[in-house]
């Protein structure tokens, strides 16, 4: 192991390590400790009812949906619900080892296999509830951080630890990964790995012959189908076209041919098809087994599309908004740090004067614009990435426009993240350039 391998090594643990204190317990205290502590409460307790549901009935009942038990008993009238003591008894019931004496609500819109994952390891483990619950937050924490740290250490490898410090700073200082790390209902790994899959495989092999692009196919078939799986088709457009950002920024850096760009991309496109399709056909047979009826599963699913897309959510008052709407809301509002002081706008105009102040600066010191290629490929990755969370906005604006509460997460996949880089380095050049 030489040197280099070394500080590679450090910096993973390191990043991985502050990420995961951040995530678990709010270490460095970048969301207001009320937000942490209740930060998607109701959409865990699907989660918790779920273990409760398995405990009690197997790990398959009711389709393995996740799900709320004993909703009817907090009816106020035929459309209400008391949602936050309801959503509270299925904590109390799973930490204290009730069961539920009545119906359990089934949420079809996705196949909860992170309900499943955590009603194996509950059935399994030789520990209590209340310390298997802490157990399932840092293994959900933990590997959210392994993930990040992953694409961390791959900034220090290809541009050095200045610039992927910088982005280290840029993901610990965000309040939304902060709230999300630890999410059992989001278990957000999984919206990064097929950005990690794709990472690894491009700087490890060359994608030349259609054997070894046949498995990069495989690889990208698997992270993508992983991540349907565990978090449904949340964020499903960010979640996919991170993928982007590794396969252009090597087919920039390496100077790729036409032909390897097409196929590699055809690649993506057909795995990531095919994992999303399967993904459908699972949840179609389990919404079909739980109902008996295939033309419900088929109605559902294609209802809960129109929801979240042409910005009006059934039964909802106010939730209809147009791109306009969305846009502003998530340029303008201020919810980038803690103190919600600057809006994502702001960052992506430091992020733009950071891209111009080093062109002008390449350009008055070598009397021509000769940016190196690995800076080139940053730069053009780094922007085409905002296209993730835009295309998110726009094209699920009924989501966006009704879950503010979440979704400026999309920010961070990955163009935020690869913004900090573009400023890290751009901040390592002036002292280069200084020296």
């Amino acid at each position: 192991m030489n040197k280099n391998q070394k500080f590679l090594i450090l910096f993973f643990l390191t990043s991985t390590l502050i990420l995961f204190l951040g995530f678990y317990r709010n270490q460095w205290n970048i969301a207001t400790k009320g937000k942490f502590r209740n930060f998607q409460k109701d959409d865990q307790a699907l989660v918790i009812g779920r273990m409760v549901e398995t405990r009690q009935n197997g790990l398959l009942s009711h389709s393995g949906f996740l799900g709320i038990g004993d909703s009817e008993l907090f009816m106020i009238d035929t459309e209400k619900y008391e949602e936050e003591i309801m959503y509270e008894y299925q904590y109390d019931s799973y930490l204290k080892g009730k069961v539920f004496s009545n119906n359990f609500s089934i949420y079809p819109s996705q196949t909860g296999v992170q309900g499943l994952f955590f009603g194996i390891l509950d059935v399994i483990s030789p520990f209590p509830p209340p310390e298997n619950l802490r157990l399932y937050r840092i293994i959900t924490s933990l590997s959210f951080a392994i993930v990040l740290g992953f694409i961390l250490t791959w900034f220090f490898s290809e541009f050095g630890w200045v610039t992927a410090t910088f982005a280290l700073i840029g993901c610990v200082t965000s309040p939304w990964l902060t709230v999300i790390g630890r999410n059992l209902f989001y278990f957000p790994t999984f919206f990064y790995l097929p950005m990690v899959a794709a990472i690894y495989y491009l700087k490890k092999f060359p994608v030349e012959n259609e054997k070894v692009l046949r498995q990069f196919g495989v690889v990208i078939f698997a992270s993508v189908f992983l991540k349907c799986l565990f978090n449904g088709f949340d964020f499903i457009i960010p979640s996919i076209l991170m993928i982007s950002a590794p396969y252009i920024y090597y087919a920039i850096r390496d100077r790729w041919r036409t032909k390897k760009f097409i196929n590699v991309g055809i690649t993506i496109s057909i795995a990531s098809t095919i994992a999303i399709f399967l993904t459908l056909v699972i949840l179609s047979i389990q919404i079909w087994n739980s109902s008996s009826n295939y033309s419900e599963a088929i109605g559902y699913i294609t209802n809960r599309l129109n929801e979240r897309t042409i910005g009006t959510i059934s039964g909802a008052v106010g939730t209809e908004g147009t791109i306009k709407d969305v846009l502003v809301i998530y340029f303008f509002d201020k919810v980038v740090f803690k103190e919600e002081t600057i809006r994502f706008i702001d960052l992506i105009n430091v992020f733009a004067i950071s891209t111009i102040l080093y062109v002008i600066l390449k350009t008055l010191i070598e009397k021509s614009i000769r940016i190196p290629r690995q800076m080139l490929a940053l730069i053009i990755t780094t922007w085409a990435s905002i296209l993730s969370p835009l295309l998110w906005y726009v094209i699920f604006r009924g989501q966006a426009y009704v879950h503010t509460h979440t979704n400026f997460l999309a920010w961070y996949m990955p163009f935020v993240i690869f913004g900090f880089a573009l400023c890290g380095y751009f901040f390592e050049s002036l002292l280069y350039n200084k020296k």
